[in-house]
């Protein structure tokens, strides 16, 4: 995560060998520790307050929601009749959006927004699961769900209502991951070949308004590419990735793609 004052949040290994959530800003990197009982922490978002969203991991694979702020962990919570929970981000205002779930074969999971000590569910498009990813400061939230006919989709909630953002032409599925102030959404959208081992391949993708348009793939990638990010100014950045290959990040911007290792200067430790 990162915010307009150019601090960046997210997890390291420590000395001990386990992962704790950091805060890097002026060229220097903090350890915010974990909650109390917990040994693994992890960031995901920090707002322009400085206040920090993410996860604290326990046993047997078990995730807890929390916010840190001024040296203090709060947990968040997880919605009713589900274990878990996980934050993903947090807007100035202070709403924080996540999903709770179960784990096993059965297990479901839900998405979530927090604010002013309340959890409330999203919903989902039908089917039984959801998760949100990114919020704005309108609180505007996005993720994805199942459908009613199991495919995947991405959405769009607002005021309570859950919408459907679509797939691009000839794909079944999509997820939403990013949100800009101006309602802008950034993902990606999927299909499987059907034929075995059934690979999914995914197209990164941008929606605004009712339209989706196809961002495209960097030369030589074909099965995995998404858009993460997404700011005010309608440049976005993402990953594509291929079997045999190196990932690589890129940019879009004004319908152009680029390779972000095509800007890349002198490496600074």
């Amino acid at each position: 995560g990162l915010n307009d004052q150019c601090y960046v949040v997210g997890i390291s290994a420590v000395y001990s060998g386990a992962q704790h959530a950091f805060v890097w800003m002026c060229d220097m990197m903090t350890d915010i520790g974990t909650p109390d009982g917990f040994l693994v922490s992890g960031a995901t978002s920090v707002n322009d307050y400085g206040q920090v969203v993410g996860y604290a991991n326990g046993a047997y694979q078990s995730q807890y929601a929390y916010l840190w702020e001024d040296g203090n962990w709060t947990y968040i919570g997880t919605l009713p009749d589900l274990d878990y929970s996980a934050s993903f981000d947090i807007n100035n205002p202070g709403q924080i959006v996540g999903h709770s779930f179960m784990l096993g074969p059965g297990g479901g999971s839900l998405a979530w927004i927090y604010e002013d000590g309340n959890l409330t569910g999203l919903g989902t498009l039908g089917g039984g699961r959801s998760s949100a990813y990114a919020l704005n400061d309108e609180g505007q939230v996005v993720g994805s769900s199942r459908t009613n006919n199991n495919k995947t989709h991405a959405f769009l909630w607002e005021n309570g209502t859950m919408t459907d953002l679509g797939v691009l032409p000839n794909e079944t599925g999509s997820a939403a991951y990013d949100i800009n102030e101006n309602g802008q959404v950034c993902g990606s959208s999927s299909h499987k070949l059907n034929q075995y081992p059934f690979p999914t391949f995914r197209t990164a993708c941008f929606w605004d308004g009712d339209d989706i348009i196809e961002i495209g793939k960097l030369p030589g990638y074909t099965r995995n590419n998404a858009a993460g990010g997404i700011n005010d100014q309608c440049q976005v950045v993402g990953y594509s990735s291929d079997n045999g290959n190196d990932p690589h990040a890129f940019i879009w911007e004004d319908g152009v793609l680029t390779d972000l290792n095509d800007l890349k200067g002198e490496f600074r430790p």
